[in-house]
């Protein structure tokens, strides 16, 4: 009876030991599974929060372009304003390019300003771009520009075929208000007579057919700067262009006379496109003096019918003389007509007409009148040619 007690009472602990167990397994995994459903609900609502904000962001951005275009499309044009940080830092970029001190002194830091106006752009909204296109263009242009000039103190043989190319496409991308400074350097570098030895050494290593296609490829990149430089309007500019590429074709030549390696045919070439660049400079000094000529022309019927119309209303004004109006007439009318006339620029004949004029009006002048004059002389700006 006693073991019997004593194995009932046995199993009833076990019972009860499983049955703890299980409560505790049961309650473990309800708390996991409230602690998850806990988590999927903080990232649930910070999602939602994100999401919220980005379709916020997202409206606002489509009203704002819609609305743009809206406005465009009836012919309205909306004033672009874009954070005082954006366009601080585009001015900064443009600040740098426009002052030599300031350009990057290697590719690594030339690329990094190429990479923050990178980051800039896309801050700019899509319909903003149309309007600061322009400053863009220049601004994009000056970046990848300063890599190249950078590199030029680095440039090895085997980067320079690219080198020179990279050089050619840049100055012939550049667009018209993009920064002159930058554009000169890139041609200097490109003319540089220590670049184009570089490339005829190199070129020496296959002898006399490297050199000549060398020097064929050199012809060829000078043509399309007398090509580029002829169709210039800039006159100044045209006239510095074509002493640059002079002053380069004479380098390689004379580099050429000095290679044992060069064909006598290879110096004749670059002396026959020199010819042709120091006739270019000819016509544009000829062409010069031509348009100064006719300026001076055009000058000169210009101050006749000024000397014309004074002596008309003169003619009419000293048959009056009588009446001080008349005389101040002739006043006014030397101010209006003669004072505005440049004596230096006047041909023999027509600047004695104007003299005649000039004293035949100032005879009939006051002293007081005569002070009114030649205070005018003083304070109006002559016309010239």
């Amino acid at each position: 009876m006693k073991t019997n007690l004593t194995n009932w009472l046995s199993a009833l602990c076990a019972i009860l030991i499983i049955v703890l167990l299980v409560l505790q397994t049961k309650q473990k995994n309800q708390i996991e599974t409230l602690r998850q459903q806990h988590d999927a609900f903080v990232i649930a609502t910070t999602q939602s929060q994100q999401e919220a904000k980005e379709k916020t962001a997202e409206i606002a951005n489509a009203i704002q372009q819609n609305t743009a275009v809206l406005h465009r499309a009836i012919g309205n044009k909306l004033a672009v304003e874009l954070p005082k940080s954006v366009t601080n830092e585009l001015a900064a970029l443009e600040a740098r390019i426009a002052d030599t001190n300031s350009w990057p002194q290697d590719s690594t830091n030339a690329y990094k300003m190429i990479a923050k106006l990178r980051d800039l752009v896309r801050q700019i909204p899509p319909w903003a771009e149309e309007d600061y296109l322009p400053r863009l263009n220049a601004v994009r242009w000056g970046t990848s520009a300063l890599p190249l000039i950078a590199k030029a103190q680095t440039v090895t043989d085997d980067e320079l075929d690219d080198y020179i190319g990279a050089l050619d496409a840049s100055i012939q991308a550049k667009p018209d208000d993009a920064s002159e400074l930058v554009a000169n350097r890139l041609a200097d570098i490109r003319s540089r007579p220590d670049l184009i030895n570089r490339i005829l050494k190199k070129l020496d290593y296959d002898k006399s057919r490297s050199l000549s296609d060398g020097v064929s490829n050199f012809i060829e990149s000078a043509n399309a700067g007398l090509s580029q430089a002829t169709n210039e309007p800039s006159q100044t500019i045209r006239q510095i262009s074509f002493g640059k590429l002079l002053d380069s074709v004479i380098s390689q030549r004379q580099i050429l006379l000095e290679n044992t390696n060069a064909d006598a045919s290879l110096p004749a070439s670059l002396t026959d496109l020199a010819a042709r660049i120091e006739a270019a400079i000819a016509a544009e000094n000829k062409s010069e003096v031509a348009e100064q000529e006719k300026k001076l022309r055009d000058y000169q019927r210009w101050a006749l019918s000024q000397i014309q119309s004074f002596n008309n209303d003169f003619a009419t004004a000293a048959s009056m003389i009588p009446y001080k109006s008349d005389t101040s007439r002739i006043k006014n009318d030397m101010i209006k007509y003669l004072v505005p006339i440049s004596v230096g620029f006047l041909d023999p004949a027509v600047s004695r007409l104007y003299n005649e004029a000039f004293e035949a009006g100032w005879g009939k002048l006051d002293n007081n009148l005569k002070t009114e004059v030649a205070k005018q002389e003083v304070v109006i700006q002559k016309q010239k040619p």
